[in-house]
């Protein structure tokens, strides 16, 4: 599976890694899984690399729409986080900026880069 994710207790962070084409539903059932996770706690940040991914063939605006709808209805579970996204791929960068966009009231504060010490040092890794 080209999604994955490590949870570091120690510092709140949820660490998603993306490799090879990668579908919009591919991201939502490893975020099901962070939350199904028994280390996820309320409020735990996220930094998402992209930096081995492109988005796949079928990814849309309106797979998007459901993934930001899908990140608002978990809002109660998640609680007030920070994602910081890198996106060095320019598609896999514009995917994930309308993604920001359309989640911002979802209590999920994301910025995307696409530079990888820049989304570090925002998120504080």
């Amino acid at each position: 599976m080209p999604v994955n994710h490590k949870i570091n207790k120690e510092i709140k962070t949820i660490f998603v890694r993306a490799d090879g084409n990668v579908e919009i539903e591919e991201l939502l059932d490893d975020e099901r899984k962070i939350l199904k996770n028994p280390e996820f706690e309320k409020g735990y940040n996220k930094y998402v690399d992209f930096s081995g991914a492109i988005p796949g063939p079928n990814a849309s605006f309106d797979k998007i729409i459901i993934a930001a709808d899908f990140i608002q209805s978990t809002q109660d579970i998640r609680g007030k986080s920070k994602w910081s996204i890198y996106a060095p791929d320019q598609d896999a960068y514009a995917f994930s900026i309308l993604f920001a966009r359309l989640a911002r009231d979802s209590g999920v504060e994301t910025k995307v880069f696409m530079n990888e010490y820049q989304a570090k040092k925002w998120i504080g890794v």
